[in-house]
């Protein structure tokens, strides 16, 4: 299978997955919707099968400690434009959840977490 391949807005960090994934994990908790909408769109991907391109430096990490899970995540976005790129959470050693929106074509197929925060139409 090709690689899949995805970018953040400006385009400053670029995403590769060694293959493209086949479901999404759809995360509703209320930290997710306010780092970027009214849900998150991730590819839980193991470490090695990915890479990140950042050639102007972009990628900036935030520490996010009040979480519904209670377990601190670790949020990554680009600098220049805010989109986010990936999070990473202690209960996913040797993973990261990477932002589906990155990427151009996003399977349907998907897992929610925190459905009951879900907004009514979501």
């Amino acid at each position: 299978m090709a690689p899949y391949q995805g970018h953040c807005n400006c385009g400053s960090i670029k995403v590769t997955l060694s293959n493209k994934p086949e479901s999404i994990i759809v995360c509703h908790c209320a930290n997710c919707k306010r780092a970027g909408g009214p849900f998150s769109m991730n590819f839980l991907v193991d470490d090695g099968q990915w890479e990140v391109e950042d050639s102007q430096n972009t990628l900036t990490e935030y520490l996010d400690n009040n979480t519904d899970s209670g377990n601190p995540v670790h949020r990554f976005f680009c600098r220049n434009c805010g989109s986010p790129v990936k999070t990473t959470a202690k209960p996913f050693p040797g993973q990261a959840l990477v932002k589906a929106s990155l990427f151009d074509d996003i399977p349907t197929k998907r897992n929610e977490v925190f459905g009951q925060k879900a907004l009514s139409w979501a």
